[in-house]
């Protein structure tokens, strides 16, 4: 099989548990949710995707002939120790692309390989990590995994609906920077065991110009300041880094770029 690739680079990850690491990212291109064209937007199950996945002509971008060479392509960009090789593969939709052979193939280069999806497609085996990012009523062929983030609000996708699913980490994401997190969808949502909850917010920068490290800072303390009672955890992190750091990310400072 051939895979049609948006682009490839080496940054680090700006969203959910993993923020901060050191990544290759391999976006692919198309969706099942949206075309990525603005004249479908409103008619498409996913509305607010702010992300370019259409098309081949990004950096490293094109059509890959087989697995083993796409793999290679991604190997070559990693630039951190060999033991820490990480790579995401993410969209538009990656999984209808992503398949066994190209899982076997970045393994055999010793990469961990995590996906960002919406799950609306079922996942091959052999992901190391898989996020799944809810969208609207589309229903869910993944219901286990690594982490659910959930952009938020949306109508027909609310917390609720994904509480009982099984998920190592659940992140809420304002769906932009205005979005009003009064704590109450925390509060009125309780873990299964009536314990408190285990609640991240994830910042959408990616429509904003870039900030400073001032800027940054202010805005990580302006959602530490949301932290209300019956949130265990806030883990603030910004999709920004990754623009920031992304021509330079190992040298990047005052963050951890690989895991402990």
């Amino acid at each position: 099989m051939s895979y049609a690739v948006k682009e490839i680079f080496l940054t680090l990850q700006g969203e959910g548990a993993h923020a901060g690491r050191a990544a290759v990212f391999c976006r692919f291109a198309g969706c099942n949710l949206w075309t990525g064209r603005e004249q479908d937007r409103l008619e498409a199950v996913c509305k607010f995707c702010d992300t370019d996945f259409v098309g081949m002509d990004g950096t490293l971008g094109g059509r890959y002939a087989n697995a083993e060479d796409l793999a290679s392509a991604i190997a070559a960009q990693w630039e951190g120790p060999p033991e820490h090789c990480y790579t995401v593969l993410t969209g538009g939709e990656p999984l209808l692309q992503v398949d066994p052979a190209l899982v076997d193939a970045l393994h055999a280069r010793g990469f961990t390989i995590a996906v960002e999806t919406n799950g609306t497609v079922a996942a091959p085996p052999g992901l190391d990590w898989i996020c799944v990012s809810p969208k609207a009523d589309a229903p869910l062929k993944i219901s286990r995994g690594s982490e659910l983030k959930l952009v938020y609000p949306q109508a027909k996708a609310r917390p609720e609906r994904f509480a009982g699913l099984d998920f190592q980490h659940f992140f809420l994401q304002p769906i932009n920077i205005c979005t009003n997190f009064s704590g109450n969808c925390c509060q009125s949502n309780p873990n299964q065991n009536g314990t408190r909850n285990m609640v991240s917010l994830n910042s959408r920068l990616s429509c904003l110009t870039l900030l400073n490290s001032r800027q940054l800072l202010e805005f990580s303390v302006k959602l530490l300041n949301l932290t209300t009672q019956g949130t265990h955890i806030l883990r603030p992190s910004c999709r920004i880094l990754s623009q920031v750091v992304r021509h330079d990310p190992i040298r990047a400072a005052g963050r951890n770029l690989y895991p402990e």
